[in-house]
């Protein structure tokens, strides 16, 4: 799976651009796709693309992701590293709920370098 979103991000990336937004990439994937997505938007704003990722797989986005902005009825409820928004309490009582585990959520070393913001 995840085919088909990865031609998708390849022809985006074609155009050389400097930023890129991407719409609920972890959409439909599985967990494996998922990750091989998140390694892909790493290595691309490694290499100076500003990716944006919009996306309600909350795990999946902190495993891409070095900078969150998460938001609450359009409002910034939180910004800053996703381990921390793992551990804010207002993040996890309106958006996280108890049963989040920060510690699982957290992104791989990867040597391809930093990964994105969201």
């Amino acid at each position: 799976g995840g085919e088909r979103r990865r031609v998708e991000i390849l022809r985006a990336l074609a155009a050389r651009p400097r930023v890129l937004l991407v719409d609920e990439p972890f959409a439909g994937l599985d967990p494996r796709a998922a990750e091989d997505i998140a390694a892909q938007l790493r290595r691309m704003a490694a290499e100076g693309v500003a990716v944006v990722i919009t996306d309600h797989r909350v795990r999946q986005a902190f495993q891409a992701c070095d900078r969150v902005d998460i938001l609450a009825d359009g409002v910034v409820l939180f910004s800053g590293t996703p381990t921390a928004a793992a551990a804010d309490a207002r993040v996890r009582a309106l958006y996280l709920g108890d049963g989040f585990d920060g510690a699982s959520s957290q992104r791989r070393k990867s040597p391809d370098g930093p990964g994105h913001e969201t």
